[in-house]
């Protein structure tokens, strides 16, 4: 227990390129953050020397989890041991933030026809059509928003029949330039990774990065505005979709969290383009923590039209 934060250490070394550097807070059982010095600014000897005590008992650890694989890309890649020791501590998973005291700031307004919303539901028929096989009319399948709170967005549409691993090999894959995809754990074991049974489109801002007021907010703190966010399957769709038109790529420099997805252990799911390695990274971070470069992605959700 150090200054009231539980800390453990994470028994799996990332063996993936990381994002650049984000500022990383720690919030306590009673959701204040804890700004964390390193212990070597801190001159303070004996927080070093109990540092050096820790490195010491790590080690050991290190022939019993480290695979091959992992030996060789760190004796290759010593630079980055940094940040995966930044991301491979945090708070243990049975830790609860509180829910933000203000409410999320009011969504602006943009009527319909005022937006880009064709333009984002023909580039959704043209990615259904390409990898789903199909190729839908969004205007006559779903009712649209009177208005929406961006003026410019990106249109998701899932047909409803793919699951997790499905998606990814036809929104992604299928793509020379997102052939590479990296899974810190396997997509189908986090949860809502099964299909879901029926089509459905959502809207979200056409932005590289998650919505801003998110940037900074913990995955409990996302579920407790009960604002709708994109989920790990709608990302990948909305990430093939925005390369297939642009050529482009989602969170080059940040992450996008889904807060509703999760392993069996808590751990929540995140999704970003890695530019060093070039590939669609899916990884994961424990619920409470906060980094200043991840945010969610809030969606709008259309009804499916009425016969």
């Amino acid at each position: 227990m150090v200054n009231g934060c539980i800390i453990r250490i994470r028994t799996e070394i990332v063996a993936c390129c990381q994002n650049p550097a984000c500022s990383l807070e720690i919030a306590d059982q009673k959701g204040n953050t804890v700004k964390g010095t390193p212990l070597l600014e801190t001159g303070d000897a004996k927080l070093v020397a109990r540092a050096y005590n820790l490195g010491f008992k790590m080690v050991a650890n290190v022939a019993t989890t480290l695979t091959v694989e992992q030996l060789e890309y760190w004796e290759q890649n010593l630079s980055g041991i940094p940040d995966a020791l930044r991301k491979g501590f945090g708070l243990d998973q049975s830790e609860q933030l509180e829910a933000p005291q203000a409410p999320p700031p009011p969504r602006p307004s943009f009527v319909f026809a005022d937006t880009n919303a064709l333009k984002a539901l023909k580039e959704a028929e043209d990615l259904a059509e390409e990898f789903f096989g199909h190729r839908p009319d969004l205007r006559k399948q779903f009712t649209m928003p009177e208005t929406l709170p961006w003026k410019s967005v990106i249109a998701v549409y899932d047909p409803g029949d793919l699951d997790n691993r499905a998606t990814l090999n036809k929104a992604l894959k299928a793509q020379k330039c997102l052939k590479d995809i990296y899974e810190e754990s396997a997509v189908e074991n986090y949860s809502g990774s099964e299909a879901s049974g029926k089509p459905t489109l959502r809207f979200i801002e056409r932005s590289e990065k998650p919505t801003e007021n998110t940037m900074g907010l913990s995955a409990n703190e996302m579920v407790a505005t009960k604002r709708t966010f994109l989920d790990l399957r709608g990302y990948a769709i909305a990430f093939g979709t925005y390369h297939k038109a642009t050529g482009r790529f989602l969170d080059s420099e940040t992450w996008t969290r889904f807060p509703h997805n999760r392993l069996r252990s808590g751990k929540v799911a995140d999704g970003y383009w890695d530019p060093g390695c070039s590939q669609v990274d899916f990884c994961w971070f424990v619920a409470g923590l906060r980094l200043s470069r991840a945010g969610g992605r809030e969606a709008v959700e259309c009804a499916l039209a009425t016969p």
